[in-house]
């Protein structure tokens, strides 16, 4: 007869996913004020916001060397080229 593997009904998935929704529910009201506060956050930057906005970048070009690794490559030797 072989030997039949059994999770312990302390760890079984279901179980821990019940409670976990149980969690959840005890705090529903912090949960919907937290969900209405973000949207409504989100709706005013989106809606307020800038119609346009500027970015910048920055591009750090290493010299090409045979070795990257070898004495005497420093990071001094970089060109940079701001946009």
């Amino acid at each position: 007869m072989t030997s039949v593997n059994r999770v312990p009904d302390d760890h079984d998935e279901p179980a821990l996913l019940r409670d976990q929704f149980r969690q959840l529910l005890r705090y529903r009201t912090l949960l919907a004020v937290g969900v209405v506060v973000g949207l409504l956050g989100g709706g005013y930057l989106a809606l307020g916001g800038e119609k346009t906005y500027t970015a910048t970048g920055e591009v750090q070009v290493r010299s090409a060397i045979a070795d990257p690794f070898a004495a005497g490559a420093t990071a001094d030797k970089g060109i940079n080229i701001g946009s």
